[in-house]
């Protein structure tokens, strides 16, 4: 904001996710020792010596398997430590005058933590979310409903183009996942617990954990040996 009611020019660019896998899906190809298969995986059996991966239509043997497969079993398993999510449904949006302004947590709470994710790309083009912070998702009319009304309520517009949608859902639990480790099996991303908990964010934090787990792999140490819980960890439980 340059001056009070005078919404200053944004210049933004979101990375769909698409985008994303396709850049890297193409690096990938350049490198000869890289083989990319995409096979239903039906289960993982390991021995004292090597794990065989099971898909609907051949096996895979390796000494070792990384495997970012989630479910929410894993986490609502135990009680020790709580599960929510962290759940959206989002609007992309043009209108025909500049409006966007900031994320907004001034909505109705409802019992849990909400608000509205606005992510401006220019002073006319912006993703809106509704998300919350809580253990049940909601159904999907109602996320909309509340995307719209607010568009309404805090804008007071009503000329608009939804360009896109998207909706999603992020375990947030500061539980570890470490035993669901083996001396074969590394669980990673997600399923490794690698989602930061106060926040949901997971690229960031998994881009810090790869570079540790590679140096633990070169110096020959059992994988089930790492520990990539720290402080912050610590700081999350709180």
């Amino acid at each position: 904001i340059s001056k009070r009611n005078e919404i200053a020019p944004y210049s933004y660019k979101m990375i769909k996710g698409i985008d994303f896998y396709n850049y890297y899906l193409h690096r990938i190809e350049g490198y000869e020792n890289i083989t990319f298969k995409q096979e239903e995986v039906v289960e993982l059996q390991e021995t004292s010596n090597e794990v065989t991966v099971y898909t609907l239509n051949n096996s895979y043997v390796a000494d070792y398997i990384f495997t970012s497969l989630f479910d929410y079993k894993m986490a609502i398993q135990q009680k020790k430590y709580p599960v929510l999510q962290q759940h959206f449904v989002g609007w992309e949006i043009k209108t025909k005058d500049p409006i966007f302004t900031y994320m907004d947590f001034s909505i109705p709470q409802k019992g849990n933590t909400r608000f509205m994710y606005v992510l401006p790309y220019s002073n006319n083009t912006a993703l809106i979310e509704y998300t919350l912070f809580s253990e049940k998702l909601l159904p999907k009319q109602e996320y909309e409903e509340a995307i719209k009304n607010y568009i309404w309520d805090r804008y007071k517009c009503e000329d608009y183009t939804i360009t896109d949608k998207e909706s999603g859902s992020i375990p947030m639990t500061a539980y570890d996942f470490r035993e669901h480790h083996s001396d074969r099996i590394r669980y990673i991303g997600t399923a490794g617990g690698w989602a930061k908990p106060s926040t949901g964010y997971t690229l960031m934090s998994t881009a810090n954990k790869v570079p540790q787990l590679v140096h633990h792999i070169k110096n020959g140490k059992p994988l089930k040996k790492l520990k990539l819980k720290n402080k912050f960890w610590f700081y999350d439980l709180l």
